[in-house]
């Protein structure tokens, strides 16, 4: 492509040169406007980015943070052991499964001759369970008024242990005899019961018989 016109060629591509350097110099402008405008502002970073400092921020790690090793926590342990002592107690009859009665041999008697006394402990809940029959847990004793005139355990203290299944309606008897002496603790002896009215009882464990009434004559 060749200039034509009145004038030297020299002329013209001076001219041309000229236009295109305007124009290069006026886009070369615009683009740095354009640029420069687009910039995104900074972020500060006080409030994009938490410091570790911060308390919210350690209160948070504090409470996510596992205090110790949960399969080697002591209080998980100890939650179990309630659990564990109920099942080795399960089976084991309570004092509202059970009854516990004394009967004498005779309603009367005589002055130094002593009764027999039959000690029975029942099973009367629905089901079988075990319950403690040994000497340590059975008392029979012999009340006048409010004295006690003699126990099975002043002579013959014992902390032996029975535990026994009982089905469901299940007895377990001893018989024991009174010599119809008055005997203190320590088995301490005494004299004769003398004539009245008595009443014996049985114990098991804490619980306790209905008085079962005789005389003395």
């Amino acid at each position: 492509m060749h200039p034509a016109g009145p004038e030297p060629e020299a002329v013209y591509w001076r001219r041309r040169i000229g236009v295109l350097v305007a124009l290069l110099t006026v886009i070369i402008v615009i683009g740095k406007l354009v640029f420069s405008g687009a910039d995104p502002t900074p972020i500060a970073s006080s409030s994009a980015v938490p410091q570790l400092g911060e308390p919210s921020i350690a209160a948070s790690i504090a409470a996510n943070e596992p205090t110790s090793n949960p399969s080697n926590d002591s209080s998980d342990v100890q939650s179990l052991e309630p659990a564990v002592q109920a099942t080795l107690q399960a089976g084991e009859c309570s004092d509202n499964d059970v009854s516990v009665l004394v009967v004498a041999d005779r309603e009367s008697t005589n002055v130094g001759q002593g009764i027999h006394i039959e000690f029975t402990v029942k099973n009367t809940s629905g089901t079988g369970c075990t319950r403690d029959v040994g000497s340590g847990a059975n008392e029979v004793y012999i009340m006048t008024g409010t004295t006690k005139v003699w126990s099975s355990d002043y002579c013959n203290p014992s902390t032996a242990k029975n535990p026994l299944r009982l089905a469901s309606g299940q007895k377990w008897s001893v018989s024991i005899v009174w010599d119809g002496k008055v005997v203190g603790k320590q088995c301490a002896v005494g004299k004769k019961a003398q004539s009245g009215k008595y009443r014996v009882y049985g114990r098991n464990g804490e619980l306790i018989s209905r008085g079962t009434t005789f005389t003395i004559k």
